[in-house]
């Protein structure tokens, strides 16, 4: 587009703030929210269409592969929570399970050891299946 994107979000994020006229900074009532992500490219030198269609399959390629790590961390800690997990959750709390207790912290524990992935492997799995758990039940 031709203008530096970090420049447009500092100054759209300064319409949040006037100077009082003491010299300090208040809120002006303004309220600017970015919700979606984005990615800035510049390059030194002119990229040719070959170069620049590289690098745009490159980038999405490697984005892709990022966002399916991250799904498969998020089945992973879903079949953690749901193996775990009780249909009757007012008898769960009045019993106490001490050995779900221990399961779960050996599945957070084994998370956090072994690291999140990065997405590079290209494994796949199978979707998560939901819990035997009925999720119009409500703990009180």
């Amino acid at each position: 587009m031709g203008w530096d994107s970090g420049t447009v979000k500092r100054e759209l994020k300064n319409l949040q703030w006037t100077r009082t006229p003491s010299g300090g900074w208040k809120k002006s009532g303004v309220l600017v929210e970015f919700s979606d992500l984005a990615f800035h490219f510049d390059a030194v030198r002119g990229l040719s269409a070959e170069e620049r269609d590289y690098l745009k399959n490159f980038l999405h390629d490697r984005v892709r592969r990022r966002e399916r790590g991250e799904l498969r961390d998020l089945r992973r800690v879903f079949r953690s929570f749901a193996a775990v997990a009780r249909g009757d959750c007012s008898r769960a709390a009045e019993e106490g399970d001490g050995a779900a207790s221990d399961k779960l912290k050996g599945f957070v524990a084994e998370y956090f050891k072994e690291g999140a992935k990065t997405g590079e492997e290209e494994e796949e799995e199978e979707e998560p299946k939901p819990a035997d758990v009925d999720p119009s039940e409500e703990c009180r």
